[in-house]
């Protein structure tokens, strides 16, 4: 491949770094009771879900070696690039609380 007449055959590239943290919780209780009040029974049964979690980005570009497309070097070291581009905090909490109870009669 030639360069085009007018045009340099040299291209300016940029690097780009992304960087990741990610972190989750989730715990599920369930809580089951059984009683009796005269003749009727009762199960009781009550729990709690409970989830969390986060995720934040930065994104980081900054300039990279040139690349020449008469006599392309490839394999060239890159700076780790330090400007920050980008940055996004995201995270999500959720609670679910659940209740049920079941009456029969002693008997049932």
């Amino acid at each position: 491949m030639t360069a085009v007449a007018g045009l340099s055959p040299t291209f300016n590239r940029f690097a780009v770094a992304l960087g990741e943290e990610t972190s989750s919780f989730t715990m599920d209780n369930q809580l089951q009771a059984k009683l009796s009040t005269g003749a009727v029974k009762h199960t009781v049964l009550t729990g709690l879900d409970y989830q969390r979690f986060s995720l934040d980005t930065d994104t980081r570009r900054g300039a990279g070696p040139s690349l020449n497309i008469n006599n392309p070097v490839y394999w060239q070291n890159v700076t780790p690039p330090t400007a920050l581009f980008a940055s996004t905090d995201q995270w999500a909490n959720q609670t679910v609380s659940t209740r049920s109870i079941r009456l029969t009669t002693a008997g049932c």
